[in-house]
């Protein structure tokens, strides 16, 4: 059995969340025994930069001409303009099958899985599956353009509308996308959870360098893109509250820059936060050795599927504070996490006093402890494997 991963839209000049849910699962592919080629397509120019992840003879990669040219951008214009999302279907179809492009899709695959959140060609004639990672724009509409809001209209519906299986990262996704798209068959939503590489995060292996990051002790850290959801600001406010107190907890965020990042700046100067630092995109090693150094991981997000950090702190061996979304309280189920209410910055700053005791540190310890054990579940080898006994049915239904 061939199957194809659609990579096209992946951006690999972003450090994001889909990049690495992306490389890890490739990763992870690698490690199948059974007799399973998987073959990656990716836009011209694109092979050698994907070509580094790859280590096992069983990938291969296949360049597409590019399937964002200038004719179908024009043609575009009309479906957008009306919002209409069978006219975009309609279209994508016709550019899709004129170029060749789903000819040589379905001449070199079985099943198609896209892990870009929505398919990029809708009428192929093998199954097709997606993960579909989260709706933001369904729930926070203020945070998005009129256009941002018309395009993932377009892209999501017609995803919906034409799409065999969906993967969904948390039992919370499946049923937000059940509720947002009853149409849509909730048999064939299957929930799989993120992964993590286990070799990369494991603190033995995390190597110490000589970089230009100044980092203050005892700081807590929040990887996330300042978008309006990951809820930054909740996290500010609680350092506020110690401020006042006199008690100073360092905070470093880092993350490429969205709609939410200068409310959090102007926010930081305006209340003299002086132990909040805002580092940009860092380097993989870098993010690593964040990681290593970092006293607590927080994420303090209000929507999302799932969240990698989480598995990549217990992964490292660093205690976890995570607000109370439904993922949260799912992986929580499993791993040893402390929680709190997504909005409550009181609650929240009482917590970090607490957690930051030095009496809490033998119970600390302990939930380190546990969490390495358990967090092998979470190896991306094991989620792999869960998603070729998914294609494996598909293919056998087919």
């Amino acid at each position: 059995m061939k199957i194809g991963i659609d990579c096209r839209h992946l951006n690999f000049k972003f450090k994001e969340g889909i990049n690495t849910y992306t490389f890890g699962l490739i990763n992870g592919f690698q490690y199948i025994d059974k007799k399973i080629e998987f073959v990656i397509f990716v836009n011209l120019g694109q092979k050698k930069i994907i070509k580094s992840y790859i280590k096992n003879k069983n990938i291969k990669i296949l360049e597409i001409g590019n399937s964002i040219g200038p004719l179908r951008k024009l043609l575009l214009i009309l479906p957008i303009i009306l919002n209409s999302v069978s006219l975009w279907t309609y279209i994508n179809n016709i550019y899709y099958n004129l170029s060749g492009i789903n000819k040589f899709i379905e001449t070199n695959c079985s099943i198609l899985y896209t892990p870009t959140t929505v398919l990029n060609t809708y009428n192929l004639n093998i199954p097709t599956v997606v993960s579909m990672h989260d709706i933001q724009h369904v729930h926070f509409r203020k945070y998005f353009s009129n256009l941002e809001l018309t395009l993932r209209n377009l892209k999501f519906k017609s995803t919906i509308n034409n799409v065999n299986f969906i993967q969904a990262s948390s039992s919370f996704i499946k049923k937000d996308l059940n509720k947002n798209f009853p149409s849509f068959k909730i048999d064939n939503i299957i929930v799989i959870s993120e992964g993590v590489d286990i070799n990369k995060f494991k603190e033995d292996n995390i190597k110490l360098f000589n970089s230009s990051l100044i980092l203050p002790k005892n700081f807590i850290f929040y990887p996330a893109q300042t978008w309006f959801h990951k809820n930054h600001i909740t996290v500010l406010k609680a350092l506020l509250l110690l401020k006042k107190r006199n008690i100073n907890i360092p905070l470093i965020m880092c993350g490429s820059k969205k709609s939410a990042h200068n409310s959090i700046i102007e926010f930081i100067k305006s209340n003299k936060l002086e132990n909040v630092f805002h580092l940009g995109i860092v380097s993989d090693e870098e993010l690593l050795f964040l990681y290593k150094k970092c006293k607590f991981l927080i994420t303090a997000s209000i929507y999302e599927s799932s969240s990698l950090p989480i598995l990549e702190a217990a992964a490292v061996g660093v205690n976890v504070i995570a607000s109370k979304t439904e993922p949260n309280l799912e992986i929580a189920s499993k791993l040893k996490i402390n929680l709190y209410e997504k909005y409550d910055h009181i609650f929240l700053s009482e917590l970090l006093v607490k957690l930051y005791n030095k009496n809490s540190e033998q119970k600390n310890l302990k939930n380190i402890n546990y969490n390495k054990d358990i967090i092998k579940e979470y190896s991306w080898a094991k989620i792999a494997e869960l998603y070729v006994e998914f294609f494996l049915k598909i293919n056998h239904q087919n």
